[in-house]
């Protein structure tokens, strides 16, 4: 049961922080998206020679490239950090059922997910008002 809830614990505080970088989010998903956009329209276009096409369109992939490696990034540091918690509460504390578990069985995870839910839903309309 303790391994519940210092798996529901480290589930909020990875809540809490993909809540707090969510402009950061955001951003680059609307940069990716926009990219995109820009890119189909070179490779539709008649009016644009295939040098500058190949020229654009390589600029733009490497956009691409450097905005899905932050988003990764920022996402994998928050589960990296989470994970790691786990780890070593498993470690030294020896909690029965072992809280890497929890976040892994179906039931925790469950329980977690809608748990982080609920809880970045209340804490947008806190926020709100």
């Amino acid at each position: 049961m303790i391994g519940l809830v210092i798996a529901l614990l480290l589930s909020l505080f990875f809540a809490e922080y993909v809540y707090q970088v969510r402009s950061i989010f955001i951003r680059r998903i609307s940069l990716l998206l926009n990219t995109g956009r820009k890119s189909f329209k070179v490779i539709r276009s008649k009016n644009i020679s295939e040098h500058w096409k190949e020229l654009v369109i390589l600029r733009y992939a490497r956009e691409l490239i450097v905005n899905t490696l932050m988003l990764a990034f920022i996402f994998f540091v928050g589960i990296f950090f989470t994970v790691i918690t786990a780890l070593v509460v498993d470690h030294y504390f020896r909690i029965d059922p072992p809280v890497v578990s929890v976040f892994f069985g179906i039931g925790g995870f469950s329980i977690i997910t809608i748990l982080s839910a609920c809880y970045v839903l209340i804490r947008r309309r806190l926020s709100a008002v």
